[in-house]
């Protein structure tokens, strides 16, 4: 079957011609992209045979501060006041805070009411034995009992300033509860991370270790590895080690080996403010343990040819 066509196609078909326009090209230019995509591919070929990335052993860290003073309850009892707050600058024999005394107190009181009616029998009577007897028996007790009074009062040991308060009024405490935490001049940061086991033989002393702090991303801190562990440990020895009140804040997973380090100063900076450490402080570690050819990671076969 025929197929008719308009005759403006035809037409216009007829007067395109059988060749199209020529390809114009700028001979400058082509020669320039073409030295550009060599040079761009040796120095790819050359950055891949001889650049080196650096490999680092991970592991979370928390932040201890030592030098601290933590008052502890000399006896049970009832938190009557709290006479300091976080931040305030305090010297030896400050009180800190106040167990209830009433019945304490009383004791001492009555105490004091019987011997003063002793000593009075006394002078009336110097040859009284027995009064004599039972009035050294209560200078004892008077003695032990405001030994006990005193121990109501939580006093600062040192001279510092009070770093954490750990009390309220009304809370009940038992004997060693820690109250009140001092910090004094002498007070250092220091970092406890739990790094890969199978990292250890590569750790050094004097190695750098860099630190990131949670909540504080991107904000890396150096420090320099004083202390490592010898012994790889499991994930209950690491909590053990950093004790109850710190070993939930850091979770490990595997064995691990410890390392230490010392940090400058007991406070840093993050965009332009000065923060203090806190003591508990979690994140992660990062210590360099060696630096690999680009090479040999993408083709791993070749650290056997290269002695690597």
């Amino acid at each position: 079957m025929p197929i008719n066509y308009r005759q403006e196609a035809l037409d216009e078909a007829g007067s395109r011609g059988a060749y199209g326009d020529v390809l114009r090209t700028i001979p400058l230019a082509t020669r320039a992209a073409y030295y550009i995509i060599v040079a761009a591919t040796v120095f790819a070929l050359g950055f891949v045979c001889f650049g080196q990335v650096e490999r680092y052993a991970r592991g979370p860290l928390v932040i201890r501060l030592d030098g601290r003073t933590t008052v502890t309850a000399l006896t049970d009892g009832a938190i009557s006041a709290v006479d300091v707050r976080p931040g305030q600058a305090v010297s030896p024999g400050t009180v800190l805070a106040r167990l209830d005394t009433r019945e304490i107190a009383g004791e001492v009181m009555r105490l004091r009411r019987e011997q003063d009616a002793r000593k009075r029998a006394l002078l009336r009577n110097l040859d009284d034995a027995d009064n004599r007897v039972a009035l050294l028996s209560l200078s004892s007790e008077l003695e032990l009992a405001q030994r006990k009074l005193a121990e109501h009062s939580v006093i600062a040991p040192c001279a510092g300033s009070v770093a954490d308060v750990r009390i309220r009024p009304g809370q009940v405490v038992a004997k060693g509860s820690q109250l009140v935490t001092v910090t004094t001049p002498t007070t250092r940061a220091r970092v406890v991370a739990a790094l890969p086991a199978h990292e250890r033989p590569l750790l050094r002393i004097g190695g750098p270790l860099r630190v990131e702090l949670s909540g504080y991303s991107y904000a890396y801190l150096p420090a320099s590895i004083r202390l490592i562990g010898d012994e790889a440990l499991g994930p209950r020895e690491v909590r053990r080690y950093l004790g109850d009140e710190l070993g939930d804040a850091v979770e490990v997973e595997g064995p691990r080996v410890l390392v230490e380090a010392e940090l400058a100063t007991t406070s840093f900076v993050i965009e332009d403010q000065t923060l203090r450490f806190v003591d508990g402080m979690a994140g992660l570690a990062e210590a360099e343990v060696r630096r690999e050819r680009i090479v040999t990671l993408l083709v791993p076969a070749l650290r056997l040819l290269l002695n690597e």
